[in-house]
């Protein structure tokens, strides 16, 4: 028996053949062919890779950063950049206090998410409105 993995179409070490449509050559296997050949994946070693290794697809949207309803763009400007840089901002504040550092840090290992955050709130008042998954009172 060979360690080599078989070359046969759709297993692993070859390419699926192309179908003509028009102009543009489409692969012949499917999505979930593609993810069942992964499955059977051969490491560095040239054993066979955990089958339990959970698959992830990935979905591309293509979007409009000027549409004139959403107004991506102008998002991106006023509300998540002055977001990151207020975050940013405020770990280097909480870096350079060690007295926030320490209650910071005192309050996460004892799992008092109560005042872990309170002072996250303190540094940054704009996370009072998002979505988080701090259950709030």
């Amino acid at each position: 028996a060979s360690d080599k993995p078989s070359t046969t179409e759709g297993k692993v070490g070859q390419p699926p053949k192309a179908v003509q449509s028009g102009d543009s050559a489409l692969p012949a296997a499917s999505v979930e062919d593609r993810l069942a050949s992964s499955d059977a994946k051969i490491d560095k070693k040239g054993t066979k890779a955990d089958e339990a290794t959970p698959s992830m697809v990935i979905s591309v949207s293509r979007i409009s950063i000027d549409d004139p309803l959403l107004q991506h763009r102008q998002n991106w400007h006023n509300i998540v950049l002055p977001h990151l840089q207020s975050w940013t901002q405020a770990v280097y504040r909480v870096r350079k206090d060690d007295d926030k550092r320490y209650r910071l840090l005192t309050a996460v290992i004892t799992e008092n998410l109560q005042d872990a955050w309170g002072m996250l709130f303190e540094e940054c008042p704009w996370l009072r409105s998002c979505d988080t998954s701090y259950h709030r009172d």
